[in-house]
């Protein structure tokens, strides 16, 4: 007679070996809509090293911690190339390339995400260090292990999103663990590297950072040029504004306004020739000044982080510098940049995807290759099988 703890034994691994298989999608909710974006890699490629990172955001709840991945499963984008078939064939006929995949856990709390030149990286921006094969935090178990793959031709898209044709059934089940997401890498290296028109559906964040447009003409003439680098609320990449070629080792004053059409009683533009500044105009209204010193060159940059506020999204304003500058009349040592119309992004905060790409192909990386090129905020649309 078999004992209680056997029969116990054996029910519960019956029970798992039954259970019924679940689906996720990451992003989820991509699950039935077609992305924005699209990649080549890792499937259009006979060598490469993709590493796929996606954030517990992405996920999402339709993968619960502690789950049991059995399968990875992918589909062709759905827009492009969309009356044809895509296949993964060349002059020799269709190819089964050798094919590996790893996974693993992340958390953005240990390497690759530390701390650099002041800045933490996330997995939205990690470091450019390729995830290691191992057993501790941000490191890749293998668990589909060198095996031909007959890729399948992908029918015509029909009716966007297309079916998750590509799929790759896992040799032992991955146990997602987080905290912070999860990492996928694939990894091929044929004999010869080809490229083929294998185009999978992909994510990407599309960032407002606003728009910085020059008018006017700066005095003299090819001096004293103001430019600005745009922003949007929230953005971690500050706002700035440049004025080149101005007075050496001087002082410009940076002036803000919210009009270019009117300074008061003063109509814009208003044209100081008169007074004696040949070729030199007011653009903006000044309702804030700001003094600073310019470096050797004549040269000045103010940076300044723009909160984040939703009342700030898409707001205009106008700049110009204003530059104690003896070059256009010495007995009136003042001299003026072109102007500058500004407007802020409408997205918010840092706006990338808790998503991204690690990546090396052709030479650039071997099985074990640490370093590749990141691509920020973006992620292949997949679905896990689970249990």
């Amino acid at each position: 007679m078999k004992s209680p703890i056997f029969l116990l034994g054996t029910l519960l691994l019956c029970g798992f070996s039954t259970a019924q298989v679940r689906y996720a999608v990451a992003p989820s909710v991509q699950a039935s809509t077609e992305g924005n974006g699209l990649d080549q890699r890792p499937f259009g490629y006979d060598r490469v090293r993709f590493t796929q990172m996606i954030g517990k955001s992405l996920i999402g709840s339709g993968l619960p911690l502690r789950s049991m991945i059995t399968a990875l499963s992918y589909r062709r984008d759905g827009l492009v190339f969309r009356s044809t078939t895509l296949r993964r064939r060349n002059a020799r006929g269709t190819v089964t390339p050798t094919w590996t995949i790893r996974m693993g856990n992340l958390d953005t709390s240990k390497a690759p995400f530390r701390v650099r030149n002041r800045q933490l990286f996330s997995i939205s921006r990690p470091s450019p260090a390729y995830l290691r094969p191992g057993t501790t935090a941000n490191t890749l178990r293998t668990v589909f292990a060198g095996k031909k793959v007959s890729f399948p031709s992908l029918p015509p898209a029909t009716n966007p999103p297309a079916p998750f044709l590509i799929r790759f059934p896992l040799d032992t089940p991955f146990l997602y663990l987080g905290p912070s997401g999860l990492a996928i890498d694939h990894y091929c290296y044929e004999s010869r590297g080809a490229l083929y028109p294998y185009y999978v559906d992909a994510v990407r964040s599309r960032m407002d950072f606003g728009s910085a447009k020059n008018f006017g003409v700066s005095c003299p003439m090819d001096r004293n040029r103001a430019s600005a680098i745009p922003t949007n609320p929230g953005s971690p990449l500050p706002f700035r504004l440049f004025l080149h070629g101005g007075m050496p080792s001087s002082v410009a004053v940076a002036a803000l306004g919210v009009s270019k059409t009117a300074f008061g009683s003063l109509k814009l533009p208003y044209d100081l020739s008169p007074l004696g500044l040949k070729g030199c105009s007011i653009y903006v209204s000044q309702d804030f000044l700001l003094p600073l010193p310019t470096n050797a060159s004549g040269s000045v940059e103010w940076v300044v982080k723009v909160p984040y506020d939703r009342n700030l999204a898409g707001g205009r304003f106008f700049a110009q510098w204003i530059g104690i500058d003896s070059r256009v009349n010495p007995g009136l040592p003042l001299a003026l940049s072109n102007g500058i119309d500004i407007v802020l992004g409408k997205s918010l905060g840092s706006g990338l995807l808790e998503g991204s790409f690690v990546y090396g192909a052709n030479r650039i990386q071997t099985v074990n290759g640490r370093y590749g090129l990141v691509d920020p905020g973006a992620a292949l649309v997949t679905r896990f099988s689970f249990k």
